[in-house]
């Protein structure tokens, strides 16, 4: 591996099992540069594109990052097909476009409450199992919103597990930390609010589904 400061640009190597060094902040994605090249009558734009550093590499099974890591970059891991496991930074703040597109191989995944955004794809055309999230449901719905299509089986939370192959409803009970009126007024259109069999707010009120 090859790191500029504490961004991990290159990956050169053929472990099986790979372990992001402590200090890395940023695993860097696909880039694409932008140039000018003059020719005698004609000037053109170009562009060079700058591959990921593990991108398309079906050599690594498994991954550990170190919790100094916050930004996994677009297409970093894509299309690594036989990657099977993977430990996120604790501290990861940004999952970018694409991140572990295609990776086949994942079949569970656990999301750090540290993060602040999942980016369109970035688990797209994964066979996962089970996501597993160290936060609320709520949390997990305003962190996931642009790359849950990943999360088409369970979801699990410190407050629910939801079933997304579930008929009709996807969990029976949800208990809302505010009032009926918090929830009416802020939540009416959410998915729970005909997804969830019963809400349970703060102060007593229950809403039910039929």
């Amino acid at each position: 591996m090859k790191k500029n400061s504490s961004i991990l640009a290159v990956y050169d190597g053929d472990m099986k099992n790979v372990v992001i060094p402590v200090g890395t902040r940023m695993i860097k994605g696909e880039e694409i540069a932008y140039g000018t090249e003059f020719e005698e009558e004609d000037k053109r734009l170009w562009n060079r594109r700058v591959k990921a550093p593990f991108s398309r590499n079906n050599t690594i099974e498994t991954v550990s990052m170190d919790d100094s890591v916050i930004v996994i970059g677009p297409k970093a891991f894509e299309h690594c097909a036989n990657l099977r496991s993977i430990r996120l930074s604790a501290n990861l703040e940004v999952i970018c476009l694409s991140a572990f597109l295609g990776c086949k191989s994942l079949k569970e995944i656990h999301l750090p409450h540290s993060l602040k955004r999942v980016d369109d794809w970035a688990f797209g055309l994964c066979c996962f199992d089970k996501a597993f999230y160290d936060g609320t449901l709520l949390e997990a719905d305003k962190v996931l919103q642009y790359g849950s299509d990943f999360c088409t089986k369970i979801l699990v939370t410190n407050d629910a597990i939801v079933n997304f192959q579930s008929d009709k409803y996807y969990l029976d009970d949800f208990y809302f930390p505010g009032t009926g009126k918090e929830w009416i007024r802020g939540y009416y259109n959410h998915w729970l609010n005909w997804r969830a069999r019963r809400i349970h707010t703060s102060d007593g009120k229950l809403i039910e589904n039929s």
